[in-house]
């Protein structure tokens, strides 16, 4: 049996037709079903392009497929196309599949209502509700938006057959599992034993000044015109901090001019997209903080991936974040002021930053992809169970 996975994430097609990402979701995030299901089918949105970029990750292979959904960005052009992606998956879903839904999403919602009583599962990995909050979207439909989705989403929590949360128990608070839910928390974090540093890092007697963001920058969600206005107030505060961004997206041209016209053009760097986790691991290994001012988040990769190179971290007190990491590093959302005075607390202070390097290398190990993968399967199994079940009483499994 294969399992479908129905992805908010954007894919592109080469002129041979195979399937690429421009992130970090490449064939081995799929392989995580492949233990359990003898393929992953995966619907999601997929741009053709006449060259594939060199940075670029391919996905597809023996055990992966799609169904290719028109590329879309947006609501108002989901509405514009939504019968024609309604029709290609009234054609393509397949009967004798199981189905996993990645939530909240658009395509989730759509895939739901089309397969009416046939038991599915859901990977709840956010919460509409932080991700439409003020700041996060310009939408002058925004307040809808967060409505729709929270209320969908407390809907298919009650009515999946089987669902794993990001988090241990902040988004099963706000979206509880139905009563004969099979539910369990999970992160879908990717960390090797390797990728995890032995022992923390050192401090003393060196300067201390490189900040690290990674993440998306086709949305404000995780705030980085935040971060950049509070390394303006560190910079008044007379501090030499450099920070380093890496992420792409519809917003860095407008955060590049904010950068020049706050003046911060030497003290702030993009990178772009960076797909090789080498690479990124790399500049994990040579900054000193990391930092993830987010609006919205369910238990943020970039943020644990930056804990397994034992990198000290400060974030704000959304989604999962308060389960990974100490009270004392996290700051309100939509706060400069309390961000930076954080990022002075911490990079003065060589003890604290060893302390905390050698806290978030205790919690990163608890991510190593191998005990992940044993709560993944179990999942799986669940849910492959209770399709066949379906199926057989149904008579439709062949």
């Amino acid at each position: 049996m294969k399992v479908v996975v129905a992805s908010e994430l954007h894919f592109f097609q080469a002129p041979d037709g195979t399937i690429w990402s421009a992130g970090a979701f490449n064939g081995g995030y799929w392989k995580r079903y492949t233990n359990v299901f003898s393929g992953v089918i995966i619907i999601a949105r997929v741009k053709r392009l006449s060259e594939v970029p060199k940075n670029f990750v391919r996905v597809d292979s023996k055990k992966i497929s799609f169904i290719n959904l028109p590329d879309f960005l947006g609501p108002f052009d989901f509405l514009i196309k939504y019968y024609k992606i309604k029709n290609i998956l009234i054609r393509n879903l397949p009967k004798d599949c199981a189905y996993c839904l990645q939530a909240p999403g658009t395509l989730s919602n759509l895939v739901t209502s089309l397969l009416a009583d046939f038991p599915y599962g859901l990977n709840v990995i956010s919460d509409p509700g932080d991700a439409f909050s003020p700041g996060t979207n310009k939408n002058i439909f925004r307040w809808y938006f967060r409505r729709y989705y929270t209320q969908h989403l407390k809907k298919q929590c009650l009515g999946s057959s089987v669902s794993s949360y990001v988090t241990l128990s902040a988004l099963q608070q706000k979206y509880p599992p139905g009563k004969d839910t099979y539910a369990i928390g999970v992160s879908d974090a990717i960390l090797k034993t390797a990728n995890i540093r032995k022992n923390p890092k050192k401090y003393f007697g060196r300067q201390n000044n490189k900040i690290l963001y990674v993440g998306t920058l086709s949305q404000l969600y995780k705030s980085p015109e935040v971060l950049i206005r509070a390394i303006k107030i560190c910079k008044d505060y007379q501090r030499n901090y450099r920070l380093t961004i890496i992420g792409d997206g519809k917003y860095r041209k407008l955060l590049e001019r904010m950068t020049e016209k706050l003046g911060l053009s030497k003290k702030i760097k993009f990178l772009g997209q960076i797909n090789d986790f080498k690479q990124i691991f790399k500049r994990l290994d040579q900054s000193d903080l990391f930092v993830l001012p987010s609006r919205a988040e369910g238990m943020p990769r970039a943020l644990i991936e930056a804990m397994a190179a034992g990198l000290p971290a400060i974030s704000t007190s959304v989604g999962g974040i308060p389960e990974i990491l100490p009270k004392k590093v996290l700051v309100p959302p939509n706060d400069p002021e309390a961000l930076a005075k954080k990022i002075i607390e911490l990079l003065s202070s060589p003890e604290m930053l060893e302390k905390n390097s050698g806290l978030n290398l205790q919690m990163a190990r608890k991510f190593d992809s191998k005990l992940l993968q044993k709560k993944t399967d179990r999942v799986l199994r669940k849910l492959k169970q209770k399709t066949e079940e379906y199926l057989r009483k149904t008579n439709s499994y062949y």
